[in-house]
């Protein structure tokens, strides 16, 4: 069991996730580098919470929607990652730690969904 956790945290993370890693590829045609994204962690324990808030663009009040991503403490992952959760694909914006009086209790990752 990873540092920090325990078992009614692990009991909410009822999603799994991918967690991938940007690699270097070949070079292009143009002598550009192309990169590619590789699997560093599968099958990862996970919980992905959607949130809203309402900002104020042009006067106009718009509802704007992100994703807030738990892990287990211990795991790797940096906004040089991305994730996979049930077949769409998030960016990660930020990483931080939540941490408990003893320990690191777990990790929360803020998202974006990745369209197209």
């Amino acid at each position: 069991m990873p540092v920090g956790a325990n078992d009614g945290f692990l009991s909410l993370l009822k999603d799994t996730c991918t967690i991938q890693a940007k690699t270097v590829g070949v070079t292009d045609g143009l002598g550009q580098q192309v990169f590619a994204w590789t699997n560093e962690t599968e099958d990862e324990p996970c919980r992905l919470e959607v949130t809203s808030d309402t900002e104020i663009i042009n006067e106009q009040a718009v509802v704007v929607q992100g994703y807030n991503l738990m892990l287990q403490s211990g795991v790797t992952i940096s906004e040089d990652h991305r994730v996979i959760i049930s077949g769409l694909t998030y960016s990660v914006n930020a990483v931080r730690g939540a941490d408990d009086a003893d320990s690191a209790h777990h990790i929360e990752a803020v998202l974006d969904l990745i369209k197209g």
